[in-house]
């Protein structure tokens, strides 16, 4: 399992939006969490990187954090039906030891993640439905994503949002792991029940069959 062989087309996410017929806007990078990097990233978070239109590009020039008003994205230009958050995995993995977490990680990554989220739903409106993801490669950090949920919806009565459980898919009994990362058949899983989760949710057919149905690997 390598960089050669992995691509975002395989990806549950992407799998999702496909069976859905969605119009889909991803972001994506490595190793990149809320309040804490792993993998030797530099100190550029995801909780920087939402608010750009060219994700590389800060108030510098360069990557670190900060941006520049110029490259700030338009919220107005492109509101989604639903927004899927799944963040968390990285902040975990970058503090002591592999994906275990520390003491002190957890209240600035509640608080970090509790601004993105009610900052997002100020921008796109009630119109908008979150779903918070937590798994599967860590469950530690699913309290705090329910502790998240619980404090926006104080702050904003009118906010949808709910969380999607994916901590079990790498148990094993849905392919094998990929380097600690789902595999092409765990993401097919994934996908399969993400569609239903998300169909139920927004009563949505799913408009084509998974392009990587699980059973195929089976």
């Amino acid at each position: 399992c390598t960089a050669a062989n992995q691509q975002f087309n395989s990806s549950w996410a992407s799998l999702t939006c496909q069976a859905l017929g969605a119009q889909c806007h991803v972001q994506a990078w490595s190793g990149r969490g809320v309040a804490e990097n792993c993998c030797n990233q530099s100190a550029t978070l995801m909780s920087d990187i939402w608010l750009r239109t060219l994700a590389s590009v800060s108030s510098t020039g360069s990557e670190p954090a900060g941006t520049s008003a110029e490259n700030l994205w338009d919220f107005r230009s492109w509101v989604p039906d639903v927004l899927v958050i799944n963040l968390g995995t990285n902040d975990v993995a970058g503090t002591a030891g592999i994906l275990q977490p520390s003491d002190w990680l957890f209240p600035r990554f509640n608080a970090t993640y509790l601004s993105l989220l009610t900052s997002a739903a100020r921008a796109y409106g009630t119109s908008t439905r979150f779903i918070l993801a937590c798994g599967p490669m860590s469950s530690a950090y699913c309290a705090s994503i329910e502790w998240v949920m619980a404090q926006a919806q104080d702050a904003l009565p009118d906010l949808k949002v709910s969380l999607l459980d994916q901590t079990r898919f790498l148990d094993g009994s849905f392919g094998p792991a990929c380097n600690d990362h789902p595999s092409a058949e765990v993401d097919a899983a994934m996908a399969d029940a993400a569609v239903t989760y998300i169909g139920d949710l927004m009563q949505w057919e799913r408009t084509a069959p998974l392009a990587r149905d699980p059973a195929s690997f089976r």
